[in-house]
């Protein structure tokens, strides 16, 4: 499958990453644990709050 066709599928909503889970911010050294334990099946994201 090449880039244009993979760009076909998302823009069309049949594929879409996983997210297995998100931390926030404060919590990137509980997101690496958890990264690191080998229990995650998808991506695990790191949230950053908006600007004040």
């Amino acid at each position: 499958m090449d880039r244009e066709q993979l760009t076909e599928l998302i823009v069309a909503g049949k594929v879409r990453p996983c997210l297995d889970r998100a931390f926030p911010l404060d919590q990137v050294q509980d997101a690496m644990r958890y990264f690191e334990s080998g229990q995650v099946r998808g991506k695990v994201a790191i949230t950053i709050p908006p600007p004040q």
